[in-house]
Parts: C-alpha cells; sequence; structure tokens
C-alpha cells in the first residue's frame, strides 16, 4: 500500500516556488522608469565588496541631492539612474547658499598625456570643453557641443562634441591644443584625456562664468548644453545629441557632478521651457518668469513645461481665439500668432530655455491614497458648467489649489498621470517651482511657424525653432 502511495505521490505536479519581481517606480523629468528588486539585490550585493578606486558615496545633507557613484561593473546604461538622489533630496536651504565647489575630473581622467605618443593617424579627437556657470542658486556645468547644419543626411541637426581626425603628423597635444584655441581664440591648458579604441575626449576648462542670454537660432552651430539635456533628455530642445557624447557621461557618472566644499554633490539643474508672444520674450530673458495667477492648477507659484508643451502657447492663445494687445491684433481668427511687422513672412512664437533647481520635488502620480483637493474653485467650475462634473471629479487629486505643496516640497511635477478612464493626465509634462530664484534664463528663440499645424500636436515631434 505504502509503495502505491509513493508512486502516485510522483507523479502529482510540483509547485513551483515563484519569486514576484517586486517593481518600484522612480519618476524622472522625462518618463517613469521601473527598478526590479532583483537589481537593487545586486547592487546591496556590490556595496559588500571591498572598496574600490573612484567608490564616493554621498549622505543625506540640505540643500542637495546625493547618490552613490562608481564605475559601472556592467554594460553602460541608456540613462543616468538619479533614484537614490530623489529619495534623499531634502528642501532648498537658502541660508546654506553656497558657491564653494569643484569638479572631481582628476578621478576619472588620465593626467599622463605621455601615453599619447604612440597614437597612430586616423584616430577622432574629441574636444570635450566646459564652463561652470557660477549665476544661479547653485553653480553648474555647461558642455560645448558643435550641431551639425540642417540636411537629409542622418547627422541633421545633431549636436556632438567638436572633433577631427588625427594625421599624425605631430603629437596629439599639439594637434588637440591648437584645435581648441582655434576654436576658443585662447590657449588654454588641458584636464586629462579618456580615450577608446579609437577615440581620445580630451577635456578643457574655459572656467567659472556669469550668465549671458543668447538669442539662437537652427542656424547657430555652437551650444552650451546642460548635463541634464545630455544624459537624460538627450536633446536641446528638439534637436538630439549624439549617442555617443551621452555613453561618455553614463560610462563615468563623475563627469555628470560638481561638489560643494564639504564634499557632497550640487544639484543638477533640469531644462525647462516657457513659450509666449514673441514681443513678450524680451520681458522673460531680462525678468525671468513671473508668478502664475491664484487660480493656477498649482497656486501662484512658476510654470515651465517641454518643449513640445510651450509650442502650444508660442503659436496659440490659451482659448484659440483672437486677442490684443494695446488695442492691437496679435492673431488671426483661430487664434495663432501673427508678427504684426510682417504677417505674411514673420515668425509670431518666442521659446525661452530655462535651467530649475527643482530641489525636493513632489510628483501627482493620481494614487488613490492622494488628497482630494476639494475647494471652492472646483465647486465654482462644476456649478458653471454641470457637464464637466465628471471630469473634474476624474482629476481631483491632479491638483493643488491652495499651494499645500510648498510646506514640504520646492517644486511639483505634474504630467503622465493615468485617470481612471485609463488616459494621461498630461501627455507632455509640467514643472512648477515654488521660487523665482529656482530658474534661470539660458536662451531665447523664435519658433519656425513653418513647422506648425492647425492646431497643436500634442505628440508632434517636428516643432522647431527658427
Amino acid at each position: 500500500m505504502d509503495t502505491k502511495l509513493k508512486k502516485i505521490d510522483k507523479k502529482r505536479p510540483k509547485i513551483k516556488k515563484i519569486k514576484k519581481k517586486i517593481r518600484l517606480e522612480t519618476l524622472s523629468p522625462a518618463t517613469s522608469r521601473p527598478i526590479v528588486a532583483s537589481k537593487i539585490k545586486d547592487t546591496l550585493e556590490l556595496a559588500k565588496e571591498p572598496k574600490k578606486t573612484h567608490y564616493t558615496t554621498f549622505k543625506r545633507t540640505a540643500p542637495t541631492r546625493y547618490i552613490s557613484v562608481k564605475p559601472s561593473r556592467k554594460k553602460t546604461p541608456d540613462f543616468l539612474n538619479t533614484s537614490e538622489l530623489l529619495r534623499s533630496a531634502e528642501k532648498i536651504s537658502y541660508e546654506k547658499k553656497s558657491h564653494v565647489y569643484s569638479y572631481k575630473l582628476t578621478d576619472v581622467l588620465n593626467t599622463d598625456f605621455e601615453t599619447l605618443h604612440g597614437i597612430v593617424g586616423k584616430t577622432k579627437i574629441h574636444l570635450c570643453i566646459y564652463r561652470i556657470n557660477d549665476s544661479a542658486l547653485f553653480p553648474f556645468l555647461e558642455y560645448f557641443l558643435y550641431k551639425w547644419p540642417k540636411s537629409s543626411e542622418p547627422t541633421s541637426d545633431m549636436l556632438m562634441f567638436p572633433y577631427k581626425k588625427f594625421k599624425g603628423d605631430t603629437s596629439v597635444m599639439n594637434f588637440a591644443n591648437k584645435f581648441s584655441k582655434d576654436l576658443l581664440k585662447k590657449s588654454i591648458v588641458s584636464d586629462g584625456y579618456l580615450s577608446d579604441k579609437k577615440n581620445i575626449y580630451i577635456f578643457y576648462n574655459v572656467g567659472a562664468v556669469k550668465n549671458i542670454v543668447e538669442e539662437l537660432s537652427r542656424k547657430n552651430n555652437w551650444w552650451w548644453t546642460l548635463i541634464s539635456e545630455i544624459t537624460n533628455f538627450k536633446k536641446v530642445l528638439n534637436f538630439p545629441i549624439y549617442s555617443s557624447v551621452t555613453s561618455l557621461f553614463l560610462k563615468y557618472p563623475l563627469l555628470n557632478y560638481l561638489f560643494d566644499g564639504t564634499g557632497k554633490v550640487i544639484e543638477i539643474p533640469t531644462v525647462a521651457f516657457h513659450g509666449t508672444y514673441y514681443k513678450l520674450v524680451p520681458f522673460v530673458k531680462s525678468y525671468g518668469i513671473k508668478a502664475s495667477s491664484l487660480n493656477a492648477m498649482m497656486g501662484p507659484y512658476y510654470y515651465f513645461g517641454t518643449f513640445r508643451k510651450v509650442v502650444r502657447y508660442a503659436g496659440w492663445t490659451s482659448t484659440y481665439k483672437p486677442r490684443y494687445i494695446n488695442g492691437e491684433l496679435i492673431t488671426d481668427d483661430d487664434g495663432r500668432y501673427i508678427n504684426t511687422e510682417d504677417p505674411e513672412h514673420g515668425n509670431a512664437g518666442g521659446i525661452v530655455r530655462f535651467a530649475l533647481f527643482l530641489g525636493k520635488m513632489k510628483a501627482f502620480l493620481n494614487h488613490p491614497t492622494d488628497r482630494d483637493d476639494m475647494n471652492d474653485k472646483l465647486k465654482a467650475r462644476i456649478e458653471k458648467n454641470p457637464y464637466n462634473r465628471a471630469y473634474e471629479m476624474r482629476i481631483v487629486k491632479m491638483h493643488d489649489h491652495a499651494g499645500l505643496w510648498t510646506k514640504d516640497f520646492d517644486s511639483v511635477y505634474v504630467g503622465r498621470a493615468k485617470l481612471s478612464n485609463e488616459k494621461l493626465f498630461m501627455t507632455n509634462p509640467e514643472f512648477v517651482v515654488k521660487t523665482f530664484d529656482q530658474q534661470i534664463v539660458l536662451s531665447t528663440h523664435m519658433l519656425d511657424k513653418n513647422t506648425l499645424q492647425p492646431n497643436w500636436n500634442n505628440s508632434y515631434d517636428h516643432y522647431h525653432i527658427a
């Protein structure tokens, strides 16, 4: 009998233990990216290994964000992992504002230029020219990139490090120093270099500078570029950044960070935009964005968007209806802006590019436990238009008219949160910052009206500046 039972037992299917992968969501200005628990386990196991060269740990301290930085043992990632940095962020402390900083390139770069003597011809020499902008709430890095002209080639409108092919008729450093002098119109000593099989990246520091706001067009070849544009967005405005540039910063994370006087990482500003009628751009350029009205979704604070988002307000009025300024009609019948000096051919939309310090950021995710923002403004909107009641109740967790978020946070992200009808609240995100000092203007642009459609398209990828 026992033998029969054993035979039956063997025929029973064995229950396999299934390990569930816990997915934790971490939010970035561009998209939400999943982190799998197994990867977290790998990271913890790596942390137990003996310390290696260039291993630096950053602790929590206001006002900046910190992250563990170490050379990758795996394939270069396709985005800069700032999840720990976001989780440990604390509110900006204006009392601790400091412009003492360092850029630890010596922990990354090779400074022994003698090793370059054996380099032969056909190697590409890339110039990695950078500066430190010291005019904002905190100092931040900008890298000098070359933008290829518009063409039918794959490199059309693409940004990359300026480079030349080394012919081997002189030393690499003589070749690079002459190249940099031709570009910058002055001689600068190199900080060091990085290299792979057929490429040498040589770094040059222009130094600390005060902010100069430039008006740039599509024809401009030279662009000072934020780290967030290189590693997170991988584009400037709507112009792509060449993948090898992004890969270099992802492969060597210390290239992304400045450190304060205590050795802690200084927050990297994110890029954001504002769109408006072209005659209002000089005002924004000089004075920045003014606070929004009391009726605004997140209260009377400072609102910015992605490039595609702000094309909506650079191309048309907010209501798609005609608008007058000082008695002068500035739109057509469909609310599209017109150039009053050259109505037929002139561009009428302006784009302003900003760097934003987000500090401690709150993301509105429409989570079941989020607060319902039941307020007088909501009730008034429903009373005025009862047919919108269902929509208003669907988005009741996606606004904070009283600005209660400012008690614990410096900024807000509002965007691709899923509503109860499975649609997204916004296809193109917005950023809201609490104080005026969290913004700094980088450049201004005219919107090319020939790239506009009859109405704004929230998924169209071919809007461009003139």
